[in-house]
């Protein structure tokens, strides 16, 4: 799968969900708004909300230039999809099903992490068992030496 866009992760509402910034997609998309007025008029237009479905963050500018910080979104799976969808162009497509296939490689990977906790779970159990039973049969053989008794007459 090639790499479209960067996904990271937020802290929304006290959730991690995956995120990326609002400005990639927007370039992605090949938008002819400018990118404020864009990303402004889709939240109003389709009900998104703050803390929710994005996170507003202030940053330093990157042109060199002073100024105000410059305001980034970092906007959930889910609302990039939606935005995606509602270009309505062949990038938006492009985008979304990459986001999809993203998505299902998380679910992927957060199975075998399970299933690996699991297994990790397991071997601990046995190890503790197979720990025990050692100290068991070492307090035996001590018990056995230090009360003067030969292995061999026990055997027999």
């Amino acid at each position: 799968m090639t790499h479209l866009i960067t996904i990271g992760t937020s802290d929304i509402s006290g959730q991690q969900k995956e995120t990326i910034n609002a400005r990639e997609l927007h370039q992605f998309v090949e938008s002819s708004q400018e990118f404020a007025n864009w990303i402004k008029n889709r939240i109003l237009k389709y009900g998104f909300v703050e803390n929710e479905d994005y996170l507003i963050k202030l940053s330093d500018r990157n042109d060199g230039k002073a100024g105000k910080k410059r305001i980034d979104y970092h906007i959930t799976l889910d609302m990039a999809k939606e935005l995606a969808m509602i270009e309505n162009n062949d990038k938006g497509r492009e985008i979304r099903k990459y986001f999809i296939a993203c998505e299902n490689k998380s679910k992927e990977v957060a199975k075998l992490t399970r299933q690996i906790d699991l297994l990790n779970w397991m071997l601990k159990e046995r190890n503790i068992d197979l720990a025990n039973h050692c100290r068991r049969e070492k307090y035996l053989y001590d018990f056995i030496i230090d009360s003067g008794m030969n292995l061999p007459e026990l055997i027999s």
